[in-house]
């Protein structure tokens, strides 16, 4: 089970850089936008995004009933750090595996990091590991095709933002988008 712990701080993408896209002028839809931008955010973004992956840093904690026989993948690429590793002994006593027994490997791959025992992983149940991941803290740092199929995004539903307008016309995935989700998206989790 994946929890988000702590959310990012800001988003990928700005209000002025939707604003400029879309060449909207004054303020009187800065509201709505900024409700696009987090909606579309929101889509996108995190485990149950549609790119499965954090985009800006944010802190995750992985749930397990127990410690798995051999390495652990976890979620979410990229992975920036690893805080804790967490069980419950069999005392039922909580404990704090110290990282000098265990190694990551793929640290800021976009690909899948993999945490490895020194030795073998304890006898345990509830374990818990809180990890950091996502592209960065700066929107800067998310790939700019993920950035512009965003502001894509928020574009198409501000344009079709009427219940009427839908009624009449029908509203189709940008090609352009649909390339950076496919080109973006996590596979094969487990």
């Amino acid at each position: 089970m994946l929890t988000r712990i702590s959310a990012p701080l800001v988003e990928p993408i700005t209000l002025a850089e939707v604003k400029a896209a879309l060449a909207v002028i004054g303020s009187a839809d800065d509201d709505l936008l900024q409700r696009l931008i987090t909606a579309a955010v929101a889509s996108f973004d995190g485990a149950d995004g549609k790119l499965a992956r954090p985009l800006i840093e944010q802190r995750w904690r992985l749930s397990m009933d127990r410690f798995p026989v051999g390495v652990i993948r976890l979620p979410l690429p990229p992975v920036i750090s690893v805080e804790t590793i967490s069980y419950v002994d069999t005392s039922s006593e909580d404990q704090e595996i110290d990282p000098s027994e265990y190694s990551v490997s793929g640290l800021g791959s976009t690909d899948h990091a993999i945490i490895s025992p020194v030795s073998r992983w304890p006898t345990g149940t509830a374990v818990a590991i809180e990890f950091t991941a996502g592209f960065g803290d700066d929107p800067e740092d998310v790939p700019q095709d993920v950035r512009d199929a965003l502001i894509a995004t928020v574009g198409s539903r501000f344009a079709w933002r009427e219940a009427s307008i839908l009624a009449q016309g029908s509203l189709s995935e940008n090609p352009e988008v649909a390339d950076a989700v496919d080109r973006w998206r996590v596979r094969g989790f487990g």
